[in-house]
């Protein structure tokens, strides 16, 4: 879905870089990125699995 709007998003605010959330990440957004000649900076949030070796937040 982002691939798709980067052209659109590109031509009404001219951006450099995009910065998003981790979960966008994927080989045709930075494509579409590249080729509009956008920079993107992802999150470090993508969706992973938490480690069993670590107590979640939610333990608090």
């Amino acid at each position: 879905m982002l691939a798709k709007r980067i052209p659109e998003i590109q031509n009404k605010m001219e951006l450099t870089d995009f910065y998003v959330d981790g979960g966008y990440f994927s080989g045709e957004v930075e494509k579409q990125a590249q080729d509009n000649g956008i920079t993107m900076h992802y999150t470090d949030m993508t969706g992973k699995k938490p480690d069993p070796e670590k107590l979640p937040l939610t333990a608090f």
